[in-house]
């Protein structure tokens, strides 16, 4: 469920017992407030792995004139090249997954409104826009149901504290968890003809993902389409990683100074629970790692100070 232990929960406590005295201390917090700001993101490392599964890497860039952007990435299937495996990867900071989410959507839909006023898609029809889980695709690209986190009660005991602390544990991770996303099923006519198209969304760390995959409807039939959809998702968003370095890589955890003890532990605790969570999943460090796996290409990205006013 997560990787926290009854020894994760002590460390946990021995921070929440120092942590206590730290607005006292003083010279460290005036020592930050003195150091200049940083942008929150200075840069990121984009890694793409050359092969995933059945797809094979065939574009990696950026948008110099438009630095919002990103990165882009193509992949492209030996068995059905007519297919267009196109995933997008661009900043849009510290947010809640799902305000993020609806973001990316709203973005997403304008970008198609567009494109069809512009006369590139023509008789675009949306279609269903679904919650989809990566992590529940399977090898034949069904996408099943997702099991709930489960609910579990409190008590007085050690052993009702622990299961207490894990299941808040849960809920956060599960809130926080970067293979949640959106789907969105599309058709449209182009000058080659009609075509079967699937958007999908996610918010991985600081950066959305969007994944746009269309094919000719005479490439496949439908069904088969949005099973080949799912899987080349399925297999391509959890290993495309991204690095960056700037703010991003200073954490806190607030709590309430007005709050009682139970209630500001418990402040505590989820704050550092969220924080771990959150490092975990940005991946910005203090200094960025430039060193590129084998098999892998990579992209930069700079972004200039003002983009983050």
């Amino acid at each position: 469920m997560n990787g926290f232990t009854m020894a994760a929960i002590a460390a946990l406590s021995l921070a929440m017992t120092g942590c206590a005295t730290v607005p006292g201390a003083g010279s460290a917090a005036a020592d930050a407030e003195e150091a200049p700001a940083r942008p929150f993101i200075e840069r990121s490392l984009v890694l793409a792995p050359e092969s995933v599964g059945e797809f094979r890497l065939t574009e990696l860039n950026d948008y110099p004139d438009h630095p919002p952007s990103g990165a882009g990435l193509r992949y492209v299937h030996a068995e059905f090249p007519d297919v267009l495996v196109n995933l997008f990867v661009y900043p849009v900071g510290r947010a809640d997954r799902d305000v993020a989410l609806v973001h990316g959507m709203t973005q997403l839909r304008e970008e198609l409104a567009a494109m069809s006023a512009q006369g590139r898609y023509q008789g675009l029809d949306y279609g269903e826009e679904v919650d989809f889980d990566l992590d529940t695709v399977g090898a034949d690209g069904q996408a099943s149901p997702s099991d709930p986190v489960p609910a579990t009660g409190g008590g007085a005991g050690p052993d009702d504290v622990e299961a207490a602390f894990l299941a808040m544990a849960a809920k956060v991770e599960a809130a926080m968890d970067t293979s949640l996303g959106r789907r969105l099923s599309l058709s449209f006519t182009r000058e080659d003809g009609p075509m079967n198209s699937a958007a999908f969304m996610f918010y991985r760390g600081l950066y959305l993902y969007k994944g746009r995959i269309s094919a000719p409807a005479t490439a496949m039939p439908a069904e088969n389409f949005d099973r080949f959809a799912n899987r080349a998702m399925a297999l391509i968003v959890p290993v495309v990683e991204v690095r960056s370095t700037g703010g991003c890589a200073n954490l806190s955890v607030n709590v309430d100074p007005g709050a009682g003890s139970e209630e500001m532990q418990q402040q505590l605790m989820r704050g550092l629970v969220e924080s771990n969570t959150r490092a975990k999943n940005e991946n910005c460090a203090a200094a960025l790692d430039t060193s590129v796996p084998e098999g892998h290409r990579s992209q930069s990205l700079v972004y200039p100070a003002s983009m983050w006013r």
